[in-house]
């Protein structure tokens, strides 16, 4: 029998619905994790709708495949699974920084899980990317840093380290930023997802002066 799972959580920090800046980083949040006609209804509102949208697609493509099919007695159907959940990494000294984990299966051999991270520059209504943080020229030695712990990595040989780069997909708190690099990116499905977190005390050298993030710097 055809099924779908659909599941959705999403923690955002709670604000005023009368601040500008809150309101659009608030947007920025729901355009991120489920696009932009989601990005003017409240989290519960927009986690209902997104769900109905995911079981009525699924509903359109059953119907579809069963007009095709002659018969559908003991056929077997690929069961759909949705699955997204958001966390707050950071919140504090003007940044938010949160981290969206999905899985999701359409058919096939497996489904798909990805990890990707957000940063967000609240006093600018910003998001905080590799060039608020590094100089051009910088980029080499933290792809050396990356690198060098993946190096480290029981399954370390399976990487395929031309590919690996100083990757948009990151997020940071007190410690340092942690880079994400999902299944297939930078090494075979199995690997899963790579975490990759620098420590500030590495970095530091190489971050520019004006960037957003020295405030969470110790």
């Amino acid at each position: 029998m055809p099924a779908i799972k659909a599941y959705i959580s999403l923690t955002a920090p709670s604000v005023s619905d009368t601040s500008e800046v809150a309101s659009k980083a608030r947007n920025d949040f729901m355009i991120n994790i489920m696009g932009g006609k989601y990005s003017n209804l409240s989290l519960e509102k927009a986690a209902g709708s997104f769900i109905d949208a995911c079981i009525e697609e699924y509903k359109e493509h059953v119907e579809s495949e069963a007009k095709n099919r002659k018969s559908t007695a003991n056929e077997a159907w690929m069961n759909y699974e949705t699955y997204i959940s958001t966390s707050s990494v950071y919140n504090n000294n003007g940044l938010w920084c949160y981290l969206c984990n999905s899985y999701i299966y359409t058919g096939g051999a497996h489904g798909l899980s990805t990890s990707i991270g957000f940063v967000y520059d609240v006093y600018d209504s910003m998001p905080v990317t590799l060039n608020d943080i590094f100089d051009e020229e910088s980029l080499p030695a933290v792809l050396e840093m990356i690198k060098g712990y993946i190096d480290g990595l029981d399954d370390a040989k399976a990487y395929w380290k031309e590919l690996v780069t100083v990757s948009e997909n990151f997020t940071v708190n007190e410690e340092g930023i942690t880079w994400y690099y999902n299944p297939y990116e930078i090494a075979p499905y199995y690997i899963g997802i790579t975490a990759v977190p620098v420590s500030f005390d590495k970095l530091k050298p190489y971050i520019i002066k004006d960037s957003p993030i020295n405030s969470i710097i110790r």
